[in-house]
């Protein structure tokens, strides 16, 4: 097994100083991010599609080893809530596109469904029909009614991964491949974001991890309030033995 631990983006200002150098300007953040770990999960994503030349721009900034992975945008996920139709197949036709720059340094899709969208096996069959297989599609739920089996199968059908999550709601922890590739975000536990890991939770959840039935498993922590998702990333590296 393979694994890739990172945090859910890179450019935060109040990383300064706790994690950035004070003196680094913002252009080298990654390449010093990229120095600590081998992944990152990009959230811009979700709110515009990035230019090519900003990729491209990261494809050189970091070494070969390195993956990123992109979140779906907010157009397809939130707006159209995966309504099939013509808009929405155009907008994921130039999503993958633009993101193919990236070559053999992208990781995975990530595809977040909103917590007001219930569960729909019809659309989700659909949705999975239109991704391309030739990325890593990874489906992130956080609506209660979607954690059941029949949903994993219609994911295992079109080798779409599950995301496993820590996350505050009750949402739950389920420990599910559904692909070959494995996908955890750790968002916190009492609240989103803010939460700071344990090394106990951490050592728990390593443990749990290494016994995941996949050929690589990424995990992201989304925890970026003071830097906690540098630090637990930076744990988790280390009980996982990256």
């Amino acid at each position: 097994m393979y694994t890739f631990t990172g945090c859910s983006g890179f450019h935060y200002d109040d990383w300064k100083r706790l994690f950035y150098p004070e003196e680094l300007s913002k252009s080298e953040w990654l390449p010093y991010y990229a120095e600590h770990f081998k992944t990152v999960e990009i959230n811009n994503s979700f709110y515009r599609i990035p230019k090519k030349k900003t990729l491209e721009k990261w494809h050189g900034q970091t070494p070969g080893n390195f993956r990123f992975t992109m979140k779906g945008n907010r157009y397809i996920t939130h707006r159209k809530k995966l309504v099939d139709d013509e808009h929405m197949r155009e907008r994921l036709k130039f999503f993958y596109e633009v993101i193919e720059v990236l070559e053999g340094k992208l990781g995975c899709v990530l595809w977040q469904i909103p917590g007001n969208l219930h569960r729909k096996d019809e659309k989700l069959e659909k949705f999975c029909s239109r991704l391309s297989p030739d990325f890593k599609n990874v489906m992130e739920f956080r609506h209660k009614s979607w954690f059941v089996e029949p949903v994993m199968e219609i994911l295992k059908k079109h080798n779409v991964s599950y995301c496993i999550l820590s996350a505050p709601d009750n949402l739950p922890e389920q420990f599910i491949t559904t692909s070959d590739t494995a996908y955890v975000r750790f968002h916190g536990k009492k609240e989103w974001y803010r939460y700071n890991y344990s090394d106990k939770e951490l050592k728990e959840w390593s443990d749990r991890i290494k016994e995941l039935k996949a050929e690589r498993v990424y995990l992201y922590f989304n925890n970026d309030y003071e830097a906690h998702a540098v630090f637990n990333g930076q744990k988790m590296r280390e009980l996982l033995d990256e």
